[in-house]
């Protein structure tokens, strides 16, 4: 009995030290699992910041994009009125030299007009001149015949 008995505190024994074993074992394991979590809270808020300053990046970036889409527009806007503005100024420019040419032309008829007049008056003078010289000519026989 008394051999009984032992084998039977032995086995108590023996079944509370891996009742211990166990405890430490799932103790250990709670604690291993309580710190992978709180490992992973942290993993998490680092994610959730990064999150969070890509986001606002992204914001900024997008802030940006608009900015940069209403300058663009703005420029295009100005480079639309520059052409307009350069094809006004060279139609102006187109009309001048048309204006110039017209003035050469007019220009160069009324200097042919102005010789051809000084010639006219040349060819007037001498003839003048020719029927003045045979009108004293035709005085002068007359004179001659009256005396």
């Amino acid at each position: 009995e008394q051999e009984a008995h032992d084998r039977f505190l032995s086995s108590r024994r023996d079944e509370a030290s891996a009742s211990a074993l166990a405890r430490d074992a799932r103790a250990e394991e709670a604690g291993a699992a309580d710190r992978q979590a709180r490992e992973l809270e942290a993993s998490m808020l680092r994610s959730e910041q990064e999150v969070s300053a890509l986001q606002a990046r992204l914001e900024a970036a997008d802030a940006e994009h608009a900015a940069l889409g209403r300058e663009l527009a703005t420029a295009e806007q100005a480079e639309v009125t520059l052409a307009a503005d350069v094809a006004s100024r060279r139609r102006v420019e187109g009309q001048v030299q048309d204006e110039i040419r017209a003035a050469r032309a007019q220009t160069e008829a009324a200097e042919e007009r102005a010789a051809w007049l000084d010639r006219e008056e040349q060819e007037l003078q001498a003839e003048s001149l020719d029927m003045r010289r045979r009108l004293r000519l035709s005085e002068d026989r007359l004179g001659a015949v009256q005396r």
